[in-house]
């Protein structure tokens, strides 16, 4: 792999025609290139820019949508950001970590939208939270509110070193810790997997695991788009929901690399 930084890898995957599809249903379907992935980053990163976000700052990423976490995501890398992926989650559990995370990282800011915001809101009106809740609806960009703009963003040069996004643990046994990867660690992960998974441009994959879980946004995300093949993404409700839509769209894309925890697979027999 030629690529050091996820910033060469977005940029070598964008001068083909392949890119991911993001299936919302049996017949509901989104095609994005990789290439107007990256003008679209760049345009969401000019927002960013223009809300004061500079090289360096951390930005939670909270949304359901994997569109919109996907933009956000590399909106993020392009600029010199660092994207902190947590899951939205509707129990007091979930709220409780990305209360915490936010104050860890001393007052981020956090993509989201208005609903999820004010559902935090009304958590905290009901916690000892008020005081974090207020500091984080101040750095909030609300998803809603960026608007369409012709303002390119200005990209950062990244180096190898540089820390790349903050991938945190579930915090189900213990405080929730973050891991700090940089675009080296990164690299050398995606060569060792696409290395031991034989990939070639024959290849593409579907996934469903959530893009804030490491499998979902490594092995399922960056891995496909540092190998240049077709990557389908199905929202993890979705899967819940109807499981047998993975199965399904497998067999009608022709895809030939899925993955699954256990509990995934029980699902699907019930």
């Amino acid at each position: 792999m030629e690529a050091t930084t996820l910033n060469n890898l977005l940029e070598a995957a964008a001068s083909t025609s392949t890119g991911i599809t993001y299936l919302r249903g049996h017949d509901n379907e989104k095609f994005i290139s990789y290439c107007a992935l990256r003008d679209r980053a760049l345009l969401l990163l000019g927002q960013f820019q223009n809300h004061g976000v500079v090289a360096g700052d951390h930005m939670i990423l909270l949304t359901s949508s994997n569109e919109q976490f996907v933009d956000a995501f590399w909106a993020c890398i392009l600029g010199g950001s660092v994207p902190v992926p947590l899951a939205t989650g509707i129990s007091s559990g979930h709220r409780e970590k990305i209360l915490g995370v936010f104050n860890k990282l001393h007052q981020p800011y956090i993509y989201t939208t208005q609903d999820i915001l004010t559902r935090l809101k009304e958590y905290s009106n009901n916690s000892s939270h008020k005081a974090i809740i207020d500091a984080l609806s101040q750095k909030a960009l609300l998803i809603e509110s960026i608007t369409q703009s012709t303002d390119v963003g200005i990209e950062h040069k990244a180096q190898p070193q540089d820390l790349a996004f903050i991938q945190f643990s579930s915090g189900s046994t213990n405080t929730p810790k973050g891991v700090q990867l940089t675009h080296a660690n990164l690299l050398a992960n995606l060569e060792a997997m696409m290395t031991g998974a034989r990939l070639s441009q024959n290849d593409s994959t579907l996934g469903w695991m959530p893009l804030t879980h490491d499998m979902g946004l490594i092995g399922f995300h960056l891995v496909p788009l540092a190998q240049k093949i077709p990557q389908y993404l199905i929202p993890t409700d979705l899967f819940v929901r109807r499981p047998a839509q993975w199965i399904a769209h497998i067999v009608k894309h022709k895809v030939t690399v899925t993955c699954s925890p256990n509990f995934g697979f029980k699902h699907f027999m019930q």
